[in-house]
């Protein structure tokens, strides 16, 4: 049996994500919107080329369930178009699922569907248009595009941060790390997360990491670099990150414990090397799930 709010809630998705914008870093009032989606975006170096990351959650309460087989089943597919100015070079599509055993899960809006795209690609600018259709309806739903800039993720040989959860999970035989996967911000909650920074410049060794909220340093540390292959991949219905050390020339920055120090709100993230700023980053931190007033 089909849930009775599911023409309500597609009709209000529609109108919602008519006003949908994604960015590699939203403001603070954007993320305040109601989004049902939310999509993260990460690029990896590999060699001569990038591995690119599109992972997204949403809660089971936003999707469409019907009772099947002593529970109750629900997804999403997302179609991508792949453009470059104004031509088309490439489409991908992705579908995932899920079943749970009862009604009330359907209902939670602190359980999600989790799930990943990525692609290997030597293009430094270009954009994605996903559409979104949902399982157990034909309504399909065009959402804003995705634009990858290479020279603004990456620049000066330093990437954006990755956000993990601290705390390892066996993954594959593989210890991994929980990707916070909330639109590359860092969730203000009770668990504590780290940052991983991809190094694409090989002669950067060290640097010094400054952290700045509300025009105060809030911490400073010193870093040196890993040498390692970052794998993103699906785990459990989760995202997980994990570091391939073995034969890899690629390298990265990790910043342990770092919600720990910061407070709700922007922060300033500035990379010294030999004393002079060679990369400034802003990030967020952001209450998700903050009690309404």
């Amino acid at each position: 049996m089909k849930r009775l709010a599911g023409t309500v809630l597609v009709f209000f998705l529609i109108l919602s994500f008519h006003n949908y914008k994604l960015f590699a870093q939203p403001d603070q009032k954007e993320l305040q919107n109601n989004t049902p989606v939310l999509f993260e975006k990460n690029v990896v170096p590999n060699g001569s080329s990038n591995l690119y990351y599109i992972s997204f959650r949403i809660p089971l309460s936003e999707l469409i369930f019907i009772n099947k087989d002593n529970g109750y089943t629900g997804g999403l597919r997302l179609d991508f178009e792949f453009k470059n100015q104004n031509e088309i070079f490439d489409r991908a599509t992705i579908t995932k699922n899920i079943k749970v055993s009862s009604y009330d899960e359907t209902k939670s809006r602190h359980h999600y569907l989790q799930g990943l795209f990525s692609f290997e690609s030597t293009k430094e600018q270009f954009y994605l248009i996903p559409y979104l259709t949902f399982t157990n309806t034909q309504q399909s739903v065009k959402l804003d595009s995705i634009s990858f800039d290479l020279k603004k993720l990456s620049s000066n040989g330093i990437g954006f941060p990755i956000v993990i959860e601290n705390g390892e999970k066996n993954c594959g035989g593989n210890l991994s790390n929980t990707l916070a996967n909330y639109r590359n911000t860092i969730p203000f909650s009770d668990k504590s997360y780290s940052l991983i920074i991809p190094v694409s410049d090989t002669s950067i060794t060290n640097a010094k990491v400054v952290f700045d909220q509300e025009n105060k340093i809030v911490f400073e540390r010193a870093l040196n670099t890993n040498a390692g292959q970052l794998i993103i991949k699906e785990c459990e219905n989760s995202v997980v990150a994990t570091i391939d050390s073995t034969g890899h020339s690629e390298k990265y920055f990790i910043i342990r414990n770092v919600s720990e120090k910061l407070s709700e709100g922007n922060v300033r993230v500035r990379f010294f090397h030999s004393d002079k700023v060679i990369k400034e980053i802003s990030l967020i931190v952001n209450w998700f799930d903050k009690p309404k007033s």
